[in-house]
């Protein structure tokens, strides 16, 4: 349900399988237009995806403990 909430171009999805569509919703809605645009998500592995997306959310939580400090 909340696939078809948040994404109007189901074009953007036909390649990608069920499990990469899902992570994809871990990124807030305002960066995924442009982590899509700039990760071959299509050739990454859902492992490989999975990766990278924890690694973004990793980053911002220790540019905020960095600014705290």
């Amino acid at each position: 349900m909340k696939v078809a909430e948040e994404w109007t171009d189901s074009a953007a999805l036909t390649n990608l399988n069920q499990t990469k569509i899902l992570a994809l919703l871990d990124i807030p809605l305002d960066q995924r237009q442009d982590f899509i645009n700039s990760n071959p998500i299509d050739e990454m592995t859902t492992r490989q995806l999975q990766e990278v997306i924890k690694d973004i959310e990793v980053a911002p939580a220790d540019s905020r403990s960095r600014e705290n400090q």
